[in-house]
């Protein structure tokens, strides 16, 4: 629960950043469990997320777990009395509007702010999504990698954006 609660504050705090920085376009490339939790939780900090995945059928399998998990959360705040079922329909719906899911990672990196990549650890296939995204993505966009055995430097060394870079 501390860790839940953490990562919430951290993340909240990271959104205020990126407001601040005028961000409002985000996509996440990806739509396994981390790529689904971060759409999660990006679009519900009001963000305009686009979801990428390799087809129709994945994005539409995603969309459907990130409504189930906004779901039950919110439900949980109705039975604990902190928000009506009308708020909570509402906000579910605010949400979810919010999310869009698209095949073509480029189409996608050509009007973010950041891009968000959450795929298989391998750092071929990130080296090879951020060169591609780099020749499209708006000079100002930042780029993250959502990785947890690989070096980000290594993962970047095919972008050109060093200084806009995070892991």
């Amino acid at each position: 629960a501390a860790a839940r609660a953490l990562s919430k504050t951290a993340f909240v705090a990271g959104g205020a950043y990126c407001g601040a920085r005028g961000m409002k376009n985000i996509a996440i490339l990806g739509g396994g469990l981390m790529g689904n939790g971060i759409t999660q939780v990006t679009a519900q900090a009001g963000f305009n997320v686009t979801m990428v995945d390799i087809s129709e059928e994945l994005l539409a399998k995603s969309h459907k777990n990130i409504d189930k998990s906004i779901g039950k959360a919110l439900a949980k705040m109705v039975e604990k009395g902190k928000m009506s079922e009308a708020d909570a329909n509402a906000q579910k719906e605010e949400t979810m509007s919010r999310i869009k899911g698209i095949v073509s990672a480029e189409e996608a990196a050509s009007t973010a702010d950041l891009v968000i990549e959450a795929v298989p650890e391998n750092l071929e296939l990130k080296q090879k999504i951020f060169a591609s995204l780099d020749k499209v993505a708006p000079k100002e966009c930042i780029f993250a990698s959502n990785t947890s055995s690989l070096k980000i430097k290594d993962i970047q060394a095919t972008s050109s954006r060093g200084d806009r870079f995070a892991g």
